[in-house]
């Protein structure tokens, strides 16, 4: 990569100080970047099982935005009336054997259950802001 041949200490500063600026950040980040870069080839287990976590919590989100987002484009957003038999515990929206309109109410009641989930512990946008950090 462009900082396996960078050297924090080959790099003058006119000033004598500190550098500055977005090129000393990356000089003051790259002894951070090489132990990171080393952990990741040397496959550290606990690194790999946060990846593979983080991972599975950015891929769950992707699917779920995604059903969401094709029950609002045809309108099953809740589905009106709601299908019959689907309690409102019920979220199971992976089940993709369902029919269409039934997938929409379990994908909407999935969202009512986390709306309601971050209210009671007083952190909205908790899953969120958890999917996005998952993303980086």
């Amino acid at each position: 990569s462009s900082f396996d041949s960078l050297d924090v200490n080959s790099v003058p500063n006119p000033e004598g100080g500190r550098e500055e600026g977005r090129l000393g950040a990356k000089l003051r980040a790259l002894p951070a970047i090489r132990q990171f870069r080393k952990r990741l080839v040397e496959r550290e287990p606990n690194l790999v099982q946060e990846f593979e976590e983080a991972f599975h919590i950015a891929m769950e989100e992707s699917v779920r935005n995604a059903v969401r987002a094709a029950c609002q484009r045809f309108e099953l957003w809740p589905p009106k009336p709601p299908p019959d038999g689907i309690e409102a515990s019920d979220c199971d929206y992976r089940d993709t054997s369902a029919r269409l309109d039934v997938i929409a109410q379990r994908a909407f009641n999935d969202e009512a259950a986390r709306r309601k989930l971050e209210l009671a512990v007083g952190s909205p946008l908790r899953f969120t802001r958890r999917a996005v950090t998952a993303s980086y």
